[in-house]
């Protein structure tokens, strides 16, 4: 997904974002977030660390994503958390670049999961670009 949507494009709402610049092929980000209750520093926290390694060829992502709640109910004892981990890699061969990935959530709801995806694009023309992928969810 950090190839979908690159990484440095994530934003969530009053928050401090950190993205290092480049050091050799390799860049970080990071991003704190508190958008939830005034006063609760644990409701709507977002805390996340990430990079990106790329070459003219071959790019990886990784990233650390942990979210709290905002509060769903009339008490603050509904606050859940939610944990992400991704990987993923894509490889430009020409005019086609190949993509794969997976990320792992864990966390109170919903339940845990596992997904994994692959993909291509191909560059036909400037004007004409062709995706396809295909994704698996593992539950638990």
């Amino acid at each position: 997904q950090g190839l979908l949507v690159p990484l440095s494009d994530n934003s969530s709402g009053n928050s401090v974002k950190y993205e290092s610049p480049n050091i050799g092929n390799l860049k970080l980000m990071a991003l704190i977030s508190s958008d939830g209750v005034a006063g609760n520093f644990r409701s709507g926290r977002v805390l996340e660390i990430g990079g990106e390694f790329a070459t003219s060829r071959l790019t990886i992502d990784a990233l650390y994503h942990k979210a709290n709640s905002s509060v769903i109910g009339a008490t603050n004892l509904e606050i859940y958390s939610r944990t992400t981990g991704l990987i993923d890699v894509a490889r430009t061969l020409g005019p086609m670049t190949i993509l794969a990935g997976a990320e792992r959530q864990t966390g109170d709801y919903p339940s845990s999961k596992t997904v994994i995806w692959g993909g291509a694009r191909y560059q036909a023309s400037p004007a004409i670009l062709v995706e396809m992928g295909a994704y698996q969810t593992l539950s638990r």
